[in-house]
C-alpha cells in the first residue's frame, strides 16, 4: 500500500481556495434573489420583538427580600431594643 503523497493536500487546498470565490458569488446572488422575503422576515421579527418587549411589565416586583434590606431591618431592631432597654441611670 503506497503512502499518500505530501503534495495531495496542497492540490485539495488549491481547489478549495479556487472554489470559495465562486461560492461567495453564488451565495450573494442567492441572497439578492430572496432580498424581499428576507426583508419581510426581518420586519416581522422586529415587530414581534417590539410587541413582546412592550408587553412585558415595566416594573420588577421582587418575590424575595434582598440581603441589604435584611441587614438594615436587623440593625433597626437592634437599635429599637437598645432604646427600649432600661438604662443603668434609670435604675
Amino acid at each position: 500500500m503506497p503512502f499518500p503523497s505530501t503534495t495531495e493536500p496542497k492540490h485539495e487546498l488549491e481547489e478549495i481556495a479556487v472554489a470559495q470565490p465562486a461560492n461567495r458569488v453564488l451565495h450573494t446572488a442567492l441572497l439578492w434573489e430572496h432580498r424581499r422575503s428576507l426583508a419581510r422576515v426581518t420586519a416581522v421579527a422586529l415587530l414581534l420583538s417590539l410587541v413582546i418587549a412592550f408587553a412585558i411589565p415595566k416594573r420588577y416586583a421582587p418575590s424575595h427580600q434582598s440581603l441589604v434590606d435584611v441587614r438594615f431591618e436587623s440593625a433597626d431592631r437592634s437599635h429599637q431594643l437598645l432604646q427600649s432597654a432600661p438604662r443603668e441611670s434609670d435604675a
